[in-house]
């Protein structure tokens, strides 16, 4: 009932309004409206009503404002986006794309870059945001000139710059759970007006909320430091350099999947058999037989060349390094019996890449973009396992996994003005991925072996653009994406899977209100996918199911997403956004990890794409007296029942849930300070942000989940220069 509700107000809210995809959650205004910002999504400076794409932009105060403090939780104000955790891995969907699958062999389906820099795996993009300026989502397919292989979509985060005067600001965060919090940056000139420098830093450790009851641990702890330093260098009017180092370390000890009973309501867990006790969800409190260790460290280095060879042209060379070291310790099964213990489970990972961008305006009514892209990559994910309960005690199963990536792409877009208010744009790119992987290691005997294999797609994209009046673009386009094959370094036996396609169908409107104070967009699409790489079970030593991934032959999805920004009277700002999704996979036959039976599923919900959720936004500001400015703010946002396994198994998912962020600061006239107090998840809402069916002992399935943050309160002080 509910849910019909839901629908029927979003199909008539769709009816009522005219889209336009800019950043939902900017709240930042002017006298004759919201201001807008610019993003490079096309690899050049544009306003996003020009854009024939979905995307949405956020600027940093804005970012700050809402309590978003990293990629997860952009979930609370971007459409379409969903996002789960499990232990050190981040898994990103849009409108249901992305990718669950745990192994070096697999690439998310949903790309994140860091300054041009496009991240080949989830695990580079854990780190919380560290001076950003802006982050852009793109919604669908980009298999043109933006992304890597992105099925799903594109999240490109951009940091600040350094600036032409001095400037320097602190902030430092106190809150429940013992967390004390500090960040700050220094940026400004070093040598005339030709060489800027910047540095930022961000630290942050608190007590963990989730507590091992058995091993004295509190899980969810944080303690980690970020650190970038930028150095600007203009060699000539027409030529320049920017040089980033960056690093991350962290110490923290991150939740990790807890058992929550039973997996079928007719069948008792393993834990139930054992006698063994479920999580505590309500009180946030575990027993575990495995104790929690965590290890990261990440840092890099970015080179980007920009080259003014015309006033209508620049070539842009980006050149990166990234290094990731991993070691965890931790229990996946959540319980006292020793059943999915890992006592090492590491990640060692390089990555290079070089990107080359020509940008051109060859005319008034014609542009071009050519660009290539080289990533190579090293990944290696030694683990033990060990389940004694069981009888696989430890030594008996050690694998490393070795693999190695190179990919090659070239792409090309020309966008050509036919009338004055029509465009059309034709892109292409051009992909080739190729593995070499290698694996040896003790799964009860010695085992060894390893494969090489390659893929290669053409994807291409066309779009067209009109706009009626200043105020309103009506656009359409057609896109093709490319998500390489892989191999699963996490079953017994070499698994290689197909590469997976989609074609994308996408309508839209964007509109701008009453002089720019109020904005709206809606986008409709159809997604077709043809081989969508999934986890699926098969039958295993033992009667075991063994997980691997294959391709389901089809998923098709329909898709509605409105977004709306409001400025109605001066000091006031409101946004909305909503999702309306029908996402589901074709024909596809598996063992049920829920009962260990083969069976064969039909128009099953993708994982993490509710039908429908929303997200409302309001800041309030207004003088306090001659010296400050105070603002009251409330961020809310629900989504509808979802699942988290393609078996769309009843205990399995999460219920319907909304959260709500509330902040009350105050800021100086002149910006000098402010102080801002805030609370997420105020309510205390107990949810799961990932969910899976162990079904380690065949008839005993356990229902495992992660367990999503409970409240948070504190009080930030800030001071800029």
């Amino acid at each position: 009932m509910l849910k019909t509700y839901w629908k029927t107000a979003l199909m008539g809210f769709v009816a009522a309004v005219i889209a336009y995809p800019g950043g939902s959650a900017s709240f930042a205004q002017t006298n004759s409206g919201i201001d807008e910002i610019l993003v490079t999504a096309e690899k050049r400076e544009e306003r996003i009503p020009d854009l024939p794409i979905a995307i949405s932009a956020y600027g940093g105060e804005d970012l700050n404002a809402a309590g978003v403090q990293g990629v997860r939780d952009l979930t609370q104000i971007a459409p379409s986006l969903n996002i789960g955790v499990k232990g050190s891995e981040t898994f990103i969907t849009i409108r249901g794309i992305g990718s669950e699958v745990a192994s070096i062999g697999s690439e998310p389906g949903v790309t994140v870059s860091q300054d041009g820099v496009v991240l080949a795996r989830h695990l580079f993009f854990n780190a919380d945001f560290l001076d950003v300026n802006r982050v852009e989502v793109l919604r669908g397919p980009q298999g043109t000139i933006s992304g890597r292989n992105a099925t799903g979509g594109a999240i490109k985060i951009i940091s600040n710059e350094p600036t032409d005067e001095f400037e320097l600001g602190a902030d430092v965060t106190v809150g429940n759970f013992s967390r004390f919090a500090s960040r700050g940056f220094v940026s400004g000139p070093i040598e005339t007006d030709r060489v800027r420098g910047r540095f930022a830093f961000s630290t942050d450790n608190a007590q963990g909320w989730l507590l091992d009851r058995g091993l004295r641990q509190e899980l969810g702890s944080r303690r980690n430091v970020h650190i970038r330093g930028s150095l600007a260098v203009d060699f000539s009017d027409n030529f320049s350099a920017l040089v980033i180092l960056e690093g991350v370390r962290d110490r923290s000890l991150p939740q990790t999947t807890v058992n929550i009973g039973r997996a079928d309501a007719a069948i008792p867990s393993i834990g139930e058999v054992l006698g063994v006790p479920d999580a505590d969800v309500d009180n946030l409190s575990i027993f575990q037989s495995q104790a929690r260790d965590h290890e990261k460290d990440m840092y890099g280095a970015t080179l980007r060349l920009t080259w003014d060879p015309l006033p209508s042209t620049t070539i842009t060379s980006t050149t990166a390094y990234l290094k990731l070291d991993i070691f965890d310790a931790q229990d996946t099964d959540g319980t006292l019996a020793s059943l999915g213990d890992f006592p090492f489970w590491k990640w060692d990972i390089w990555q290079i890449s070089e990107e080359l961008t020509l940008v051109s305006q060859l005319s008034e009514q014609f542009d071009l973009i050519l660009g290539g892209l080289y990533l190579r990559e090293s990944a290696e994910q030694p683990l033990e396992f060990v389940a004694t309960t069981l009888g696989i005690p430890p030594g008996a199963f050690v694998v490393n996994p070795d693999q190695d990536l190179k990919s090659y792409s070239a792409y090309g877009q020309i966008r050509y003005q036919i009338i004055e208010p029509l465009r059309f744009s034709f892109g292409i790119r051009y992909t080739r991925d190729e593995k070499s992987y290698f694996e040896e290691g003790i799964q009860f005997l010695p085992v060894s072996g390893g494969t090489q294999e390659s893929w290669s797609s053409v994807t291409p994209r066309f779009a067209l653009d009109y706009d009626p009046t200043d105020n309103i673009t009506v656009y359409a386009n057609v896109s093709r994406g490319f998500k390489a094959g892989g191999i699963n370094t996490l079953t017994l036996g070499t698994n290689v899977f197909e590469p997976e396609t989609v074609w994308n169908y996408e309508g839209g409107i964007k509109a701008g209100w009453f002089n720019d104070r109020l904005r709206t967009s809606i986008a409709g699409f159809h997604m077709d996918y043809t081989n969508l790489q999934q986890q699926l079970y098969g039958a295993g030593p033992f009667g075991v199911p063994v997980a691997t991934v294959v391709n389901v032959p089809s998923a098709d999805i329909n898709g509605v997403e409105v977004e709306l920004n409001a400025a109605p009277v001066e000091g006031l700002a409101l946004a909305a956004s909503a999702t309306w999704l029908d996402a589901t996979l074709g024909t596809f036959t598996s063992v049920d990890p829920a009962d260990s039976l083969a069976k064969t599923f039909t128009d099953s919900d993708l994982p993490r794409a509710p039908d429908f959720q929303f997200a409302v936004s309001g800041e309030y500001t207004h003088p306090l007296g001659n010296f400050a400015m105070g603002s009251v703010r409330a961020d809310f946002s629900w989504r509808d029942d979802q699942f988290f396994t393609i078996f769309n198994t009843p205990l399995s998912r999460q219920n319907a849930y909304g959260l709500l962020n509330l902040n009350v600061g105050v800021e100086s006239f002149d910006g000098d300070w402010a102080i801002n107090v805030f609370g997420r998840n105020v309510t205390d809402k107990r949810y799961f942000e990932n969910g899976f069916i162990s079904p380690i002992l065949p008839g005993t399935p356990m229902n495992l989940a992660s367990i999503g943050e409970p409240r948070t309160f504190g009080a930030t002080f800030s001071y800029r220069y």
